[in-house]
């Protein structure tokens, strides 16, 4: 009990920085205007057309198009790019507990920023689609249209985000609402945990991992999807894993990952890191860490 408790006080230290963080505010600020820019053109639509939308449909097409998710990756590592939080009362926290129950603080600080985060975007859509939407379970006219024909109501280059159409034809919304809130909470939880492990090694591993990750995600749009090089960068790559739209392409390409397994990858790789952080935190020097922090 005592390990639990001093894990959740450790855990909720680390919000401390937000208070008094422009960082923090800004990183905010650039979400929910990233959100509102592909957001509202599609609330829009619905509303030019005298229909409403499911209340869900814009977070899935948000967390299931390419750019979106491309500005929003970037957001979180740099939402992440200052961990491990360390404070002036690291050490004495670290007198008080063990190193790996702090570590585990930290980890448990990425998991609920990652929640947090995500449910975060959720409501930004929810408040630009009000009150022009509902809470049913099967999807609008709007939406259908959209998929099948490509119909809307406003100037086509206004309409920044587009639906996938096998989402629609495949699951129900909140189905895929499920899938894509669940897929993008594990892509935050990837992104926090392997910042913190590598920047314990490497002071500028966000921006070196930014790097590979979006690097992997280039050429694999640069092959055909029926090819082995496609099916191997998709493996490797975390912007198929978490788009549940790139697993239609399976029909083409027998030898890329299902959605189940790449549930599978995903938590595998978090706990993979996680059992990495606890044990490369003995050799920690905290000290010389907190003297760098600004």
């Amino acid at each position: 009990m005592g390990k639990a408790r001093f894990m959740m006080q450790s855990s909720r230290s680390c919000f401390r920085k937000w208070k008094n963080a422009p960082r923090m505010l800004t990183l905010l600020g650039m979400i929910a205007c990233i959100t509102i820019i592909y957001a509202v053109p599609f609330a829009e639509n619905a509303k030019a057309q005298g229909e409403t939308l499911q209340c869900a449909e814009i977070f899935i097409a948000m967390m299931n198009w390419r750019f979106s998710m491309l500005l929003l990756s970037t957001a979180i590592l740099l939402l992440f790019g200052d961990l491990p939080v360390i404070e002036p009362f690291t050490s004495n926290a670290l007198i008080r507990g063990t190193r790996r129950g702090w570590m585990a603080s930290q980890i448990l600080y990425v998991a609920i920023t990652a929640f947090a985060l995500t449910a975060f975007i959720f409501v930004m859509t929810l408040v630009v689609a009000m009150p022009n939407m509902n809470v049913s379970n099967a999807w609008s006219r709007p939406v259908k249209l959209l998929t099948s024909s490509g119909r809307i109501a406003i100037a086509p280059e206004r309409m920044k985000l587009p639906l996938p159409p096998s989402i629609v034809a495949d699951y129900l919304p909140w189905q895929a609402f499920g899938h894509s809130f669940a897929l993008f909470f594990l892509l935050g939880c990837f992104y926090g945990l392997a910042s913190l492990t590598l920047r314990m090694k490497f002071r500028s591993a966000s921006f070196v991992l930014l790097m590979i990750i979006n690097v992997i995600s280039w050429a694999t749009g640069m092959l055909p999807h029926e090819s082995f090089g496609y099916a191997l960068l998709s493996i490797l790559s975390v912007h198929y894993h978490t788009s549940l739209y790139k697993h239609e392409m399976v029909t083409v390409n027998a030898m890329l990952p299902s959605l189940g397994a790449s549930y599978a990858v995903l938590l595998c790789a978090v706990l993979a890191i996680g059992v990495v952080a606890l044990a490369l935190v003995k050799k920690y020097d905290y000290i010389q860490m907190e003297v760098e922090q600004p």
